[in-house]
C-alpha cells in the first residue's frame, strides 16, 4: 500500500465510494425500520421491506466495496 494514501483516497475510487453509500443507506434503513418496529405497531409489510428488500442493496454496496478494493490492488500491484 502506498505511503501517501490517506482515508481521503476513497474519493478517486467512484464505486467505493457509491457502494459505501448504498450500504450505509440501506443500514440506516433497516435499523430505523427496527426501531420503528419497537415503539409503535410497524405498518403493514414493513417486516417484507426490512428483511427481503434492503438486505439486497446493503449487500450489493458490500460487494461494491470489496470490487473497488481489488481492482485497485490489482491496479497497485501491476505499477510495482
Amino acid at each position: 500500500m502506498r505511503n501517501e494514501e490517506t482515508l481521503t483516497g476513497i474519493s478517486h475510487i467512484p464505486i467505493r465510494l457509491v457502494g459505501s453509500a448504498l450500504a450505509a443507506s440501506s443500514f440506516a434503513t433497516i435499523v430505523f425500520l427496527k426501531f420503528v418496529g419497537l415503539l409503535a405497531e410497524p405498518p403493514a409489510y414493513t417486516w417484507i421491506v426490512s428483511y427481503v428488500i434492503l438486505p439486497v442493496p446493503l449487500i450489493v454496496g458490500l460487494l461494491a466495496i470489496l470490487f473497488g478494493v481489488w481492482t485497485e490492488r490489482r491496479r497497485n500491484l501491476r505499477v510495482v
